[in-house]
């Protein structure tokens, strides 16, 4: 089974973020008395945000990692043809 790219995994996170944050402003929008579903939606939408810009992060470094071993492969190239 394959892992998700943490970039894809950001994607899956934000998108639950925002379902959340849409009840949550269902909720609200209706004047309803169920703080308590209220305040859950918006913790989980606030966690999912979280847990995607972590995995944002992890993404953004690996491309960095992997731009740098590609600028050092083609310097090599490059003084080989020298």
């Amino acid at each position: 089974m394959s892992e998700k790219k943490p970039t894809e995994s950001a994607r899956v996170h934000f998108g639950i973020a925002q379902t959340h944050s849409r009840m949550a402003h269902q909720i609200s929008a209706k004047n309803s008395d169920n703080e308590g579903m209220y305040k859950s939606h918006v913790a989980i939408a606030i966690n999912e945000l979280a847990d995607g810009l972590n995995d944002l992060t992890t993404g953004i470094r690996a491309t960095y990692i992997l731009l740098e071993e590609v600028k050092r492969l083609l310097e090599r190239q490059q003084q080989g043809r020298a």
